[in-house]
């Protein structure tokens, strides 16, 4: 796949870029999870996204929200050029007052109303060149500031797009591992209980998450083990906390996840993430 960056940023809390990506392909865009909270608008292309087993159809304008840990990634529909603006930031820079007016669920909405949130992206564009590094931080970290407003009023519009479904199944679960992701929970036991076979799960989430059970579990523990040595939590107490049975495997799973031992983890370091 080739691709055109258009402008791009980055500073320890914020990555920032532009890009078009010409001819893209189904296997373009691997589906991931991160610690980070990331912000996308779609400009141009034939796609849809996918978000925790749930699928939207993107139109032009629309802009999507991604919590931290929620697995997540595009699907090409064409080989039309896909065009999208992405900011990637740490959650601390998601203000509570705007957190807690986005309820869970309001992931996408429609700006093809609202022609100032377009604008914000061309300023964020200008701002590469015509500042230098110390100004542009203050200035993208107020850029976002002003979209996640544009958010806010965005679902409060009830402008929210619509999604298309997703696999019972797998919505069973997803809902099974996210009740129960602190416990040593294994791929048996969720095919236990949704009555199914090990080898069905498997291939359901294959072909609806483009993992396997026992990955995306494994994610989801890193990434919650991650939040909580952040917050400061001693890891030879939090690999036990999220599920994992000895601190060797977890150990060596955080290293090749993260690139740095648990206990080396500093706060406040924004991952170098797979930006889609």
């Amino acid at each position: 796949m080739k691709s055109t960056v258009i402008s791009e940023f980055s500073s320890d809390r914020l990555i920032y870029d532009h890009k078009i990506c010409i001819e893209p392909t189904k296997k373009s865009f691997p589906h991931h999870t991160h610690a980070a909270c990331e912000l996308l608008y779609f400009v141009n292309g034939d796609a849809s996204y996918y978000i925790e087993g749930r699928i939207y159809k993107l139109s032009p304008g629309d802009m999507l929200l991604l919590r931290p840990t929620l697995h997540h990634g595009l699907l090409i529909e064409s080989d039309k050029p896909y065009e999208r603006y992405d900011v990637m930031f740490d959650e601390s820079l998601l203000p509570r007052e705007i957190s807690e007016r986005i309820s869970n669920g309001r992931e996408v909405i429609s700006c093809t109303d609202a022609p100032e949130v377009k604008e914000i992206f061309s300023r964020m564009d200008s701002y590469v060149k015509r500042l230098d590094k110390e100004l542009a931080v203050g200035a993208y970290t107020a850029c976002l500031y002003e979209l996640l407003c544009n958010f806010v009023i965005g679902t409060e519009n009830e402008r929210c797009s619509s999604h298309e479904g997703k696999n019972s199944i797998i919505a069973a679960a997803l809902k099974f591992i996210e009740e129960n992701i602190r416990q040593p929970i294994s791929v048996a036991d969720i095919a236990s209980s949704l009555y199914i076979t090990k080898s069905y799960l498997h291939q359901l989430f294959i072909d609806n998450l483009h993992t396997t059970p026992k990955k995306y579990i494994t994610e989801k523990r890193l990434l919650l083990a991650r939040r909580e040595i952040l917050c400061g939590k001693n890891p030879t107490g939090v690999y036990l906390e999220c599920g994992f049975f000895d601190y060797a495997t977890f150990y060596r799973n955080y290293k090749a996840a993260f690139g740095v031992s648990p206990s080396d983890e500093r706060r406040g370091e924004l991952p170098k993430e797979i930006l889609s």
